[in-house]
């Protein structure tokens, strides 16, 4: 899923404008992550209403993934004039890292156990009525 790579690359980004001591563009990679997690998360919890094999540990992961990517880019957007970087904010940001990449290899080995199930097979439909099978019993004047 590519919204996931985006998601994790924009985390990245963060991580490493927080090393260069850039706490501004850690902020806007941060926000630009927000609307992208929420819509994985959105359709993660889509998949898991949908009750599809190992999307609820996956929902539940996106779900703290998208809070402390949320939460990082609220505790340093008041403090960019400053340029401060708040010791939480690096730490929800290398925590939210670390969900994408838990749900991603959950992600990868649901679909590998969903690869080798064997899908069920149709049922077999009834067979269709003889030529005088259709003719009701009783007869109308």
């Amino acid at each position: 899923m590519p919204q996931r790579a985006l998601w994790a690359s924009a985390l990245v980004a963060a991580a490493l404008a927080d090393a260069a001591h850039a706490p501004s563009l850690a902020f806007y990679a941060l926000l630009a992550a927000v609307p992208v997690a929420a819509a994985v998360t959105l359709m993660i919890v889509g998949l898991a209403v949908d009750e599809v094999l190992g999307a609820s540990a996956r929902s539940v992961l996106s779900l703290t993934a998208l809070g402390l990517t949320v939460a990082a880019a609220t505790f340093r957007g008041p403090l960019i004039a400053a340029g401060e970087i708040p010791t939480i904010a690096s730490t929800a940001v290398v925590a939210a890292l670390g969900a994408v990449a838990l749900e991603t290899l959950l992600a990868a080995a649901g679909a590998r156990v969903a690869d080798a199930v064997p899908a069920e097979r149709p049922r077999a439909r009834p067979a269709p009525a003889a030529a005088g099978d259709d003719v009701p019993l009783e007869r109308v004047a």
